[in-house]
């Protein structure tokens, strides 16, 4: 009896490593301003994992309004042979670092809310200096602009 209890725990104690491994998926960003470096990174058991680039090879730092499609299928009606699907539009702030010669480009954080993304966007510019810009701020006057010609 010992004997087959301590089998099913050399077991299970392994597939509990593997699968917490899989479901802690935690994904960010790490800026080093003492090394002058940022990473994302994706962490999980074993620690936080990723390359780190320069921080010099940015020089930006932008909030957009972004849009993306998700599909969606509903089965609800699937006795009645009904299956429908539909696309859902989302929009979100991104903030981003950019590198104008490098043509790279780092998202720091997406937002569903324009003020959080607008602190982000104001705190990392601060912290490394770099030059700001809110996109969506200024296609905002603009089209604001636009509407009070009419």
């Amino acid at each position: 009896m010992v004997n087959s209890f301590m089998l099913g725990i050399l077991i299970i104690i392994p597939i509990i490593i593997v699968l917490t491994s899989f479901t802690l998926d935690i994904r960010g960003i790490q800026i080093d301003l003492t090394d002058q470096k940022i990473r994302q990174y994706k962490q999980n058991l074993t620690g936080k994992n990723g390359k780190w680039l320069e921080l010099s090879i940015f020089n930006k730092i932008i909030l957009t309004h972004e849009f993306y499609k998700v599909s969606t299928t509903d089965y609800s009606d699937i006795i009645d042979g009904d299956i429908s699907t539909s696309k859902t539009t989302h929009g979100h702030f991104v903030v981003r670092l950019i590198g104008s010669k490098s043509k790279k480009s780092l998202i720091i954080t997406e937002e569903m809310k324009y003020s959080a993304a607008k602190k982000t966007l104001a705190k990392v510019a601060k912290d490394t200096g770099f030059e700001k810009e809110d996109t969506y701020h200024a296609k905002l006057v603009q089209s604001i602009n636009m509407r009070s010609w009419q």
